[in-house]
C-alpha cells in the first residue's frame, strides 16, 4: 500500500541538527519503498519556496520575525498550505512536539486525516520540558495528547517520561533511531591497520 505522507518540520536543511538530519533519511527511505513524501518547513534567509533534494520535494511557506512570532506565522501558513495541498498527503509527520503540532491538530479535526509524532529528547532539554518552561506549553502538550493518534519515542527514557506525564501507553510506539549499515559497519582488523598508516597514527 502506498503511503501520501506530509513530513511537518519547523527548520529543515540547510540548517543540519540531528531531528532535521533524522527526517530527511527517513523522508528518503520511505520514498525509496515507494510511498510519496514531502517536507513542509518554514521559509527563512530568503531559501526557495520549492525545490528537490536528492528526490526529496521540499515546500517552504512563510515564517516572519523570531521566536514566538516565527512559530506563529508558521503554524498559519503551514495550516493554509495543508487545507490548499489536502489530496497530496493522507498522514502528517511532525518532528518535535512544536508548535507547527497544531496545525496538524487542525487538520486532523476539520479533514480527518492522521496524525504521528516523533519526539526527539527528554529531561529539561527535551520537547515535555522546553514546553513546560514556556507560557501555554502545558496546554499545547495537553491538545497534542490528546488529537495524536500514535507518538514515536526512541528511548525507554522518554517512554517513561510520556507515560509519567500522562500520554496514553496504547498510542506511545518506541522505535529506535535507525543506522545506515552500507555506511556505518564493522571495520576489519586489516582495514583498521591501513587507516592508522594513512593517517600518520
Amino acid at each position: 500500500m502506498k503511503l501520501k505522507i506530509c513530513m511537518l518540520i519547523a527548520r529543515f536543511y540547510p540548517i543540519s541538527g540531528g531531528t532535521e538530519l533524522q527526517a530527511q533519511r527517513l523522508a528518503n527511505t520511505l520514498i525509496a519503498s515507494g510511498n510519496d513524501v514531502f517536507v513542509l518547513t518554514a521559509r527563512i534567509n530568503g531559501l526557495k519556496k520549492y525545490e528537490i533534494l536528492d528526490g526529496l520535494p521540499v515546500y517552504r511557506t512563510f515564517a516572519s520575525g523570531r521566536n514566538f512570532i516565527s512559530s506563529f506565522c508558521f503554524c498559519i501558513s503551514s495550516f493554509l498550505f495543508l487545507i490548499k495541498n489536502l489530496k497530496k498527503y493522507d498522514i502528517i509527520h511532525v518532528h518535535l512536539a512544536s508548535s507547527p503540532a497544531l496545525s496538524a491538530v487542525l487538520i486532523k479535526k476539520l479533514f480527518g486525516k492522521k496524525i504521528v509524532l516523533k519526539f526527539g529528547g527528554a529531561r529539561a532539554t527535551g520537547d515535555i520540558g522546553t514546553s513546560l518552561s514556556k507560557p501555554w506549553g502545558k496546554l499545547k502538550l495537553g491538545i497534542i495528547e490528546k488529537y495524536f493518534d500514535v507518538f514515536i519515542v526512541p528511548s525507554n527514557e522518554m517512554y517513561k517520561e510520556l507515560a509519567g506525564f500522562g500520554f496514553p501507553t496504547k498510542k506511545i510506539v518506541k522505535i529506535p533511531n535507525g543506522v545506515n549499515t552500507d555506511y556505518f559497519n564493522t571495520v576489519t582488523e586489516t582495514a583498521k591497520l591501513n587507516l592508522r598508516k594513512n593517517l600518520n597514527f
